[in-house]
Parts: structure tokens; sequence; C-alpha cells
């Protein structure tokens, strides 16, 4: 019965190896030297080797501060050290793996930048594929010109190194279903009024925090000058300064 099971289990092994075979000959692509998967929301599922990465266009972010994460507001800055990256952008990996989803009034698409100890970072789409973060965000593969032992996530525009992880293997491109009512409510003229609230609510744990004013006005502000308010369904509103919390 013992020899039995053993061989049933030889078998089942043997035929999960040749489905991952076939479905690696289908796809055209070897998994056994990957050691970067993008996948999800996409076109097509990448496994890139090392090689393959290397032969990707190559980005330099220069004189890179790391800055220790403050544990509260009141703590000194405390400079790690200042480095010299190079890599490929997030971006590009994931253009070439393609957008399953990427149009404006296609939303709540979202990556996940997955590394060593389950970190992960978050970043949105609009956050890469439409803003200067995009052009900052990058695999680094050396470091002050030597090879990194392991992938690093840099977000060279980030103040402060908590968005700064190791061991990067993994991006997942995942999408909130969101309803979207404004296209519909913009042809038949209805005009939602202002709120002084919103909510943010973790679909993971059922859990929700209100945010008012009250709440953003004892945090630190920024401004932000000129900008342009442009977009599908209002087209251009023009240009306009901001002050608030990030």
């Amino acid at each position: 019965m013992k020899s039995s099971s053993v061989t049933n289990f030889h078998l089942l092994t043997l035929a999960c190896s040749m489905l991952l075979c076939l479905l690696s000959a289908a796809c055209g692509q070897d998994t056994s030297k990957a050691i970067l998967t993008v996948h999800g929301a996409v076109e097509k599922d990448l496994f890139l080797s090392l090689e393959e990465l290397q032969a990707m266009p190559v980005f330099h972010i220069n004189y890179v501060a790391d800055l220790q994460e403050k544990q509260s507001p009141e703590d000194e800055e405390k400079l790690i050290d200042t480095a010299n990256f190079e890599g490929v952008l997030l971006r590009d990996l994931l253009e070439k793996a393609g957008m399953k989803y990427k149009k404006k009034f296609e939303p709540g698409v979202y990556f996940r930048v997955r590394g060593a100890k389950n970190r992960e970072v978050i970043f949105s789409f609009g956050e890469i594929m439409y803003s200067s973060i995009g052009r900052s965000t990058l695999i680094a593969l050396q470091k002050n010109g030597k090879s990194t032992r392991k992938f690093e996530l840099i977000v060279s525009n980030d103040i402060h190194n908590g968005r700064r992880i190791s061991g990067v293997s993994e991006i997942l491109v995942e999408r909130v279903d969101i309803e979207m009512k404004v296209y519909e409510e913009r042809k038949k003229n209805i005009v939602q009024p202002p709120t002084a609230q919103l909510e943010i609510l973790d679909k993971r744990d059922g859990k929700s925090r209100i945010i008012t004013l009250a709440n953003l006005t004892g945090l630190p502000q920024i401004s932000v000058n000129e900008k342009v308010q442009i977009g599908d369904c209002e087209g251009f509103r023009g240009i306009y300064s901001y002050r608030g919390a990030t």
C-alpha cells in the first residue's frame, strides 16, 4: 500500500512538471530562470530572468538619499546613505506586460510590488502612468555600479524610505470593481453636491474610517501651484492652485 502511494505521488509530480512545461512552451517563455514575475490584470504574464531584465532599457537615478522613516513628527531626520541606482522602471515593466485596463473610465487599477519578508508596496495606476513618480520608481539592478544581491524598489522622489523594499520578486496588477456613474449622470445633467467627508474602506476586513475636514486641518499641509484640471468627462476646467494635506 505504501509503495502504491509513493508511485502515485511520483506520477502526480511528473504530471505537474509536464503541465508546467507545456504552459511555458505555449506562452513562449522559459520560466525556469524567472526571478521576477509580472502578472494579474495584464495582457501577458511575464516571467523574467536576470538576462531579460538586463536587456530592457536601462534607467539611471543618481544621488538618491535614504532617509529613515520617522516614527513621530518630532523625530530628527536620520540620513542612512546616498547612492546611485541603475535598473528598470516599474512603468516599463508594466507596459511590457500590457495593461488589461488602461482607460481613464476604467479606474481602480493598482500595482502590488512584493519583496522579501512579505513586504509589499502599493501604487495607483495614475501614480505610475500619469505622474512624475512613474519616472522615479525603479527596480534597481545595480547600486553604485555594483550588482544588488536582491533587487530593490527605489522611489527616488519619496523623502523617507518607507516604500523602499528589497528582494523584489513579484509585481501584481489588480483592479477594484468600482461602479462608475459620472458619465451617465453627465448625460442627464445631474450634478452631485460637494461633500465634507470621505470614507476609507478596507475590503479585506470590512473596517472603515470616516475622514472629515476637521481631521485634515490638523495635518501638515503642502501647496500645489498651477494644476491643470482636465479629464475625459468634464474636459478642460482651467488652471488652479491648491493647499491641503497629502
